[in-house]
C-alpha cells in the first residue's frame, strides 16, 4: 500500500503469490471502510474457505484491484462531457431505434425485403394526425435512407437488441460495469465451492444471489435501502434474476459489456454532429 492508501495491485500479486507458494500470507485485507473485510463476508455467508483457498485469494485480489483508485476517482472522457453526445445517446438514438422498428416491423424474416406501409400518420403535440404516403411511400423511403446513415443498424432484431440491452427496462438491480463484472466473476467462483454451487448449469440459487448482493453492497457497488432482513433478501433476489438473465443471453462478461455500450452511427461522416 502506498502513502495515499492505495494498493499497487501488480506488485501485491507478484509478492503475494510468491509468499503463498511458501504457505505464508504477506498481507491481510485492510479494515479501511472502502475495502471488503473478507473474513466477515465469508463467515456471514457460511463460505467454508480459508486464507489459503484459491477463492479467498481471488476475492482479496479483486477487491484490491477495484479499490486501488477508490471508485470515486474515475476519469471522465471528453465524450462523456460532450452535451450533444449525451443528448444523442440518451434521448435521440432510442427514438431513432423505435422509428426503425416501426418502419420495418413487417419486413420479411431475413430483413432484406422492405415492405413499406400503405400510409403513414404524423402528429405534432396535441394536433390531429395527418395522413401521408397514401399513393407512394416517399416519406418512409426518405426516413429509411436517413436512419440507414445516421443509425447504422441492419435489421429489426439488431435494433430491438440494442433498445433492450441499453434502453430497456432494468432486469433486477441497476448496476454499473464494475458491479456486473463482480457479479459475473463471483458467481463462477461460487460454482467452485461445493456447498454454494448450483445443481444445473446457468442457474442461480437464492443463496448465491444473497451472497453476491452482500459482496456488491460491501464494495459500495449497490446499496441496500435499509438494513432489514426482508430488503436484504429482496436485493439477493434482484441480483439472482439479473444474473440468470445475463447467463442465458451471454457467453462471457465481455459480451455483456459490449452489448451495454452506447453506440453511434458508423456511417456518419460529419464529425460535428451525431444525427
Amino acid at each position: 500500500m502506498n502513502e495515499k492508501g492505495h494498493y499497487d495491485v501488480n506488485a501485491y500479486a507478484e509478492a503475494h503469490f510468491e509468499a503463498l507458494a511458501k504457505e505464508e500470507l504477506l498481507m491481510r485485507i485492510s479494515t479501511d471502510t472502502y475495502l471488503l473485510t473478507i473474513e466477515d463476508f465469508c463467515e456471514k455467508n457460511q463460505l467454508e474457505i480459508t486464507e489459503k483457498d484459491e477463492v479467498y485469494q481471488v476475492l482479496l485480489y479483486a477487491c484490491a484491484l477495484l479499490m486501488r483508485n477508490k471508485l470515486e476517482t474515475t476519469e471522465s472522457t471528453l465524450e462523456d462531457m460532450n452535451y450533444e453526445y449525451q443528448e444523442y445517446i440518451h434521448a435521440i438514438r432510442p427514438d431513432m431505434l423505435k422509428l426503425y422498428i416501426g418502419l420495418h416491423h413487417n419486413d420479411s424474416l431475413n430483413d432484406k425485403v422492405k415492405k413499406y406501409h400503405k400510409q403513414c400518420r404524423i402528429s405534432f403535440g396535441d394536433l390531429s394526425p395527418i395522413k401521408i404516403d397514401e399513393q407512394t411511400p416517399w416519406f418512409q423511403e426518405a426516413l429509411d435512407r436517413y436512419l440507414e446513415k445516421y443509425l447504422g443498424v441492419k435489421s429489426v432484431k439488431e435494433a430491438e437488441q440494442e433498445l433492450y440491452a441499453i434502453y430497456g427496462k432494468t432486469v433486477g438491480a441497476k448496476m454499473n460495469v464494475n458491479a456486473i463484472r463482480f457479479m459475473w466473476g463471483t458467481y463462477h467462483l461460487l460454482q467452485d465451492i461445493p456447498n454454494c454451487k448450483s445443481k444445473t448449469e446457468k442457474s442461480v440459487t437464492k443463496k448465491q444471489g444473497r451472497i453476491i448482493a452482500d459482496l456488491l453492497n460491501r464494495l459500495n457497488l449497490i446499496e441496500y435501502k435499509e438494513k432489514e432482513s426482508f430488503l436484504d433478501y429482496m436485493d439477493g433476489e434482484r441480483i439472482r434474476v439479473s444474473l440468470k438473465n445475463y447467463l442465458m443471453q451471454y457467453d462471457s462478461i465481455d459480451d455483456i459489456i459490449k452489448a451495454k455500450q452506447y453506440k453511434t452511427s458508423p456511417n456518419n461522416t460529419d464529425s460535428s454532429r451525431y444525427y
